[in-house]
């Protein structure tokens, strides 16, 4: 039986909609915690990954921005925008 993980040491929470992100997360050593189906419409589901990082005298590590992340963060910075 696998071991379930320890929610005592988890120090850090994070939750995702990205596939991509949680992969991300789980590569840096970060557990899967929970997986929500959150419906957005009649026939539409999302998946949300809630992954925590556990206690340890490591610091916490969190994965590169995804390529959207990038876009998003680039049309923030954009002043340009009247909006």
């Amino acid at each position: 039986m696998p071991d379930l993980p320890n929610y005592q040491d988890v120090t850090e929470l994070a939750r995702t909609d990205s596939e991509e992100k949680a992969n991300g997360y789980l590569k840096l050593g970060w557990v899967l915690l929970n997986v929500e189906s959150l419906q957005h419409s009649e026939h539409g589901w999302t998946s949300v990954y809630i992954l925590g990082w556990k206690n340890s005298r490591d610091e916490i590590q969190y994965p590169e921005l995804t390529e959207w992340e990038k876009m998003a963060e680039s049309v923030e910075k954009d002043e340009s925008i009247p909006f």
